[in-house]
């Protein structure tokens, strides 16, 4: 209770600190302003379909594809609406700090679409960094977290694009990369020697259902990444955008599947298609809208989920067990490799192009602001993002501990923070004790040397089962 009250004099102090600095800072464009039509109202409302894809991939990709677990799924749904209404105007605000920094003048600043789009993308660096904290720290802590995060990732973003100059419209080095890497780093600070969060969650499962569910956000993750990567392209670049992301979307599927069912003995594993089938669409984000021809696309997509494999079924088990740390949702495979994945390409692609192909010819300078020194920078831009998260996630871990802030009573479940109904709280039990007792019939089955019976068998199956034993 101390904790939720604490949560909303927290926000109503930051909503009273965030309208002050809109209403004083911010206006609409004059465009918006006047309601008159014009010749850019094509691009209006295009603009508004790509910022409409991204807010998918935000609120409905990554939030559904976090509903693995049985007794957090209230809060999992629930908070990423409240992040995300304050991590939008949040975003903005810090968005004009910085520009008003790179110009060396505070004025007036006039928001479109295009901030919106920015923000959503900053917002998703939070999505990730939740994915990671998922049922570990307070609802509080969430929002303290989110505040250090947009900060470091907005600085990042002011350093990479108006001092380096790097391109990365699909945001896979800014965004992807950055978020995996703060927010490991946040988590193997907070819950390297906090025992309880670890044993709490070894005690979580996910039911068929659930697991089901999950590959809802896998499919909208799927459709809506090609837009979301394109959300900032312009012109042609918008359709290129989509075409390398579908087709480096469907390299990294077909790589998924082959992959998971030869190491698996034929079948297919929940968590191999969950994560392995989309890093396609996040590797190819910092070159999707740069001339690719289809191969090129295929071949970028196709090995990040070579990687991601990889990493996920050997690396991630590895790491999990020597740093004490839980990564809750493969962000390591799913995030951090695909955006190291991008940001590579997005060197390679640099230093190959030249001023004298005819396919960029006279806007080969808009395409890569330092010639054919672009490569150099876009390395830079690589390792500051790597550089810049570990330090910020570095920084607000160690707050955290600092602060000594308490930690959920009860990790990974919703009745600590949501009111249920009688009947809800209900049939969660009646589904905890059938859970369990199904447990308990496997475990003596299995040491009577039984047959394991699965969910799937029937009663006749059942049957067949125990004769065979007798």
């Amino acid at each position: 209770m101390k904790n939720q009250k604490l949560l909303v004099i927290f926000m109503i102090v930051l909503e009273i600190i965030m309208i002050s600095l809109i209403s004083s800072w911010m206006r609409y464009t004059t465009d918006l302003e006047e309601d008159q039509d014009s010749a850019s109202d094509l691009e209006k409302i295009s603009s508004f379909g790509n910022i409409n894809d991204l807010m998918v991939v935000v609120v409905l990709g990554f939030g559904i594809i976090m509903l693995s677990y049985r007794n957090y799924g209230l809060s999992t749904m629930g908070y990423i609406l409240l992040i995300v209404s304050f991590c939008v105007p949040f975003s903005i605000i810090l968005n004009v700090f910085w520009y008003q920094v790179s110009i060396r003048d505070v004025r007036v600043y006039r928001i479109d679409l295009s901030i919106f789009i920015e923000s959503m993308f900053a917002t998703l660096t939070v999505m990730i960094c939740f994915r990671a904290l998922l049922g570990k720290v307070t609802p509080f802590l969430l929002f303290l977290v989110s505040i250090f995060e947009i900060f470091f990732y907005s600085l990042n973003v002011y350093v990479s694009s108006f001092e380096l100059e790097i391109f990365d419209l699909g945001k896979s080095m800014n965004v992807h990369l950055f978020a995996g890497c703060f927010s490991i780093t946040v988590s193997l600070i907070y819950t390297m020697s906090n025992k309880a969060i670890y044993t709490a969650y070894k005690k979580q499962v996910s039911d068929h259902i659930s697991e089901t569910i999950t590959l809802l956000g896998t499919f909208l993750l799927w459709i809506y990444l090609p837009g979301a990567n394109g959300s900032l392209a312009q012109n042609t670049g918008f359709y290129r955008s989509i075409i390398n992301s579908v087709m480096s979307l469907i390299s990294s599927t077909v790589v998924t599947f082959l992959l998971s069912g030869f190491f698996n003995n034929g079948k297919f594993t929940i968590k191999d298609v969950r994560n392995g089938t989309i890093v396609g669409g996040i590797a190819i984000g910092s070159v999707a809208h740069l001339y690719l021809t289809p191969i090129v696309s295929m071949g970028i997509g196709g090995v990040a989920s070579l990687i991601s494999f990889f990493s996920m079924n050997m690396f991630c088990g590895w790491y999990e067990k020597r740093l004490n740390i839980k990564d809750t949702s493969e962000i390591f495979s799913l995030n951090i490799i695909p955006g190291f994945v991008s940001g590579l390409s997005s060197i390679i692609v640099s230093a190959i192009a030249s001023k004298y192909d005819s396919k960029y010819s006279d806007q080969f300078f808009k395409y890569f602001p330092q010639g054919n020194d672009q490569w150099k920078f876009q390395a830079g831009g690589l390792f500051f993002t790597i550089g810049i998260a570990i330090f910020g996630g570095g920084f607000c871990g160690l707050c955290i501990k600092l602060f000594n802030f308490p930690a959920p009573k009860e990790p990974f479940n919703d009745e600590e923070n949501w009111n249920e109904s009688n009947s809800t709280l209900k049939e969660r039990d009646d589904s905890d004790l059938e859970l369990k007792r199904q447990n308990f019939n496997i475990s003596a089955r299995d040491n009577f040397n039984f047959k394991l019976k699965t969910p799937m068998q029937s009663e006749d199956d059942d049957e067949k089962i125990s004769s065979d034993s007798d």
